[in-house]
């Protein structure tokens, strides 16, 4: 059965002295928010989670932009435990993920690059992203990209919750998406982003590779304080 899924992350600001490991990443997840629609793009269910950065902390304007805390992201589940879970939700449907940008998609599929290359199951959900904001974008002929709440409005619509929180955005663009696929006049063209985006990070030679691991052990085992 169809279903389309609407997602948004929020991230924290790597500094410049972790980002010499992380092969240049500049940001790193903290939040994942998603609504899932059946096909007539009603909304069906929705996902949450927070996630505890291994590479940064959240720095006061972050925190001021999307109200999560380091307190808030403390015992949360690691970046792949959390997308582990946001896969298990997406079922074995057939999905089609929306998101507004690519720069989610190329933060998710840098992160997986990252942190388990291994998991090609991971990269094979990503290949089902969208670029909802350049559909919208192209229906309308827009010069430029055009932000999540403008295009709320443009469809007729009220951004509803808290701007730059997860599920919050999530929403606001299956709304979009539910206006402009449910229009008689409206013929949207979506192409996967697998398809035509090249995100940043992709590969890390060996070397890096094994830094990175034994970073990640070192920080699993060391003793808390």
């Amino acid at each position: 059965m169809k279903r389309f899924v609407c997602i948004d992350i929020e991230m924290s600001e790597i500094n410049g002295k972790n980002r010499r490991n992380v092969h240049g990443m500049r940001h790193e997840v903290i939040q994942i928010g998603a609504v899932m629609l059946d096909e007539n793009y009603n909304q069906i269910s929705s996902f949450s989670t927070f996630v505890k950065p291994t590479f940064s902390t959240i720095n006061q304007t972050i925190e001021d932009l999307t109200g999560i805390t380091n307190e808030m992201v403390e015992n949360a589940d690691d970046f792949i435990t959390a997308f582990d879970k946001y896969c298990y939700w997406l079922g074995n449907e057939d999905v089609t993920t929306f998101c507004w940008s690519d720069s989610d998609y190329n933060q998710l599929w840098n992160e997986v690059n990252l942190k388990a290359q291994h998991r090609t199951d991971l990269l094979d959900v990503l290949k089902t992203f969208v670029n909802l904001q350049k559909t919208f974008g192209d229906l309308l002929n827009a010069p430029k990209a055009i932000s999540l709440e403008s295009a709320v409005k443009l469809s007729n619509g009220k951004f509803e919750g808290q701007k730059h929180t997860a599920l919050s955005d999530a929403y606001n663009t299956a709304k979009i998406l539910h206006k402009i696929c449910c229009s008689k006049s409206l013929k949207p063209h979506f192409e996967p982003l697998y398809l035509s985006a090249k995100p940043e990070v992709e590969l890390f030679s060996k070397r890096r590779k094994q830094s990175l691991v034994m970073i990640l052990i070192i920080k699993h085992h060391s003793p808390r304080l």
